[in-house]
This record gives structure tokens, C-alpha cells and sequence, in this order.
């Protein structure tokens, strides 16, 4: 597997692996867990330029390399872009990564571009890194020298480095034109919250909270799904069953938010 050519056995039509960056072992808990996901990026491929990202599980105990065989695998586990039906190619730089619910997320480096795609390799979005070397790139302008070395690090909102800090959104990076001003950036529940807070503790919390809800509450999802409620006045509010993230309590006109850390 790679360049066989490397250690003196092989030719390139055995060459996989082109100018490949970012390979990482897969934490374990993803998808293709313990193996290697590389951006190859396929500059100098056989047969023509184009990129692709690829898993490969290496042997890593019970094996005997031997002087006649080339480094297994011999194959691939998981591949995006196998004989270029997207036209992608990046040249340097660039990246991928798994994430736990089995789709990656892929940057083109040289042209600035993310996308996620899922295990079929489908496109589920993607983005243009609005900023270039001289600042913002004005709206609906052709990006140029937006590169970005790599899009990695996708923390879920449940990451402990998160706990103890409030997320809110910002405003958008790129410049304001007729679609961007009428976006909005709210949740499902109003957001105007931050001097009329319910008052709870623990916070993060782990079985329960403690919180005065003189009519009844009601617990969002950090995206506004309804996750949990109760109608009677109540003290202690069990959360034992709901995962690690960050939620939102309401209680009459009051809003709060609050960590599961456990």
C-alpha cells in the first residue's frame, strides 16, 4: 500500500498513495475506528491528477512483513472520489475526517472549500472560506486566495472543552448583502434571555438540577427540540437520562442554560 517503490519493492502501477496529507489514526467509538484516513491528493496519479480520501487498515499485531510482499493492506476499507466522478483535485495541503455518525468532512485546501459528504459520498453542504490573504471577500465575488491548510477538529456540542462556556452566535463573516441580512441566527425559542435567566445549580449538572419553576418548565435541545417538561411547581428536575450537550430550561418568561456533563 502507498509507494511500494519507497522500500525497493514495487513499480508506480503499484503506487496508491500520491503526495498524501493528513493521515490520522480514527479515534476509537467512529466509524472505521483504529484505522488510517488519508487525503491523498493524487498530484503525479497514474492515469491523471485527481483526489481522493481514503481508509486503509494496516495490520498492526500477528503480521511478518516480508522482503518479497509489499505492506499490506493491499486495498482500501472506505474511499471517496474512486475515479474522479467529481472532478476534485487538490494539489497541497488539505484534509479529512471522520465523524461519529459516519459521514467526513473534507477540505480542498488550495481552494478554501468544505464540504461534508456522507458514507455513500453524497454532498450533505458545503462552505467557502469567505477570507483571503488581504481580508473578506466581498458577497457573491469569485474567491481567490482563500486557501485554507486543513478542516479538522469538529467539535460536537457535547465536547468537555466546551463545559463552563456559554456558545452564542456571532455575526456572519461575509460582507452583508440582501440574503445574509435576512438570515436569522435564533433558536426555536426566543433568545432574549441573558437578564431574565431562571436560576439553577449544579451547572454543568449530572442526575438533577435544582431550579425554582413556580408553573412548570420546559427543556430544549440546543437546536429547540423539546426534550423534557413538567407542569407542577418543581425544585429538583432529574436529568439522568438526558445525554451529554448543552440544553436550554424555560420556566414562564425566564430562560437558562445548562451542561449534562455526565
Amino acid at each position: 500500500m502507498g509507494n511500494p517503490q519507497a522500500y525497493n519493492n514495487g513499480t508506480v502501477s503499484n503506487q496508491k498513495f500520491f503526495r498524501q496529507h493528513n493521515a490520522y489514526w480514527i479515534e476509537a467509538g467512529f466509524p472505521y475506528a483504529n484505522q488510517i484516513m488519508v487525503f491523498n491528493n493524487g498530484n503525479g496519479r497514474t492515469g491523471g491528477n485527481y483526489s481522493t480520501v481514503e481508509i486503509i487498515d494496516p495490520p498492526v499485531s500477528g503480521y511478518t512483513y516480508s522482503a518479497t510482499l509489499p505492506y499490506l493492506p493491499t486495498s482500501n476499507s472506505w474511499i471517496y472520489n474512486a475515479g474522479n466522478p467529481n472532478s476534485f483535485y487538490a494539489q497541497n495541503i488539505s484534509g479529512a475526517q471522520q465523524l461519529s455518525n459516519g459521514n467526513v468532512i473534507i477540505a480542498n485546501g488550495p481552494a478554501g472549500i468544505f464540504t461534508e459528504v456522507d458514507a455513500t459520498g453524497i454532498q450533505v453542504w458545503k462552505y467557502v472560506n469567505p477570507v483571503s490573504g488581504t481580508g473578506i471577500i466581498a458577497q457573491n465575488a469569485t474567491p481567490t486566495q482563500n486557501l485554507a491548510f486543513r478542516c479538522s477538529s469538529f467539535y460536537p456540542s457535547n465536547y468537555s472543552g466546551f463545559v463552563t462556556h456559554l456558545l452564542t452566535s456571532g455575526s456572519i463573516i461575509e460582507n452583508t448583502n440582501t440574503v445574509s441580512a435576512t438570515c436569522s441566527l435564533t433558536l426555536g425559542i426566543n433568545d432574549n434571555f441573558i437578564d431574565n435567566q431562571v436560576v439553577l445549580f449544579p451547572n454543568p449538572a449530572n442526575t438533577t438540577i435544582n431550579v425554582d419553576c413556580n408553573k412548570g418548565y420546559q427543556i430544549f435541545s440546543i437546536t429547540g427540540t423539546l426534550i423534557k417538561q413538567g407542569s407542577q411547581n418543581t425544585q429538583i428536575i432529574d436529568t439522568s437520562e438526558l445525554p451529554k450537550g448543552i440544553y436550554i430550561l424555560k420556566s414562564e418568561n425566564k430562560v437558562a442554560r445548562f451542561i449534562k456533563a455526565e
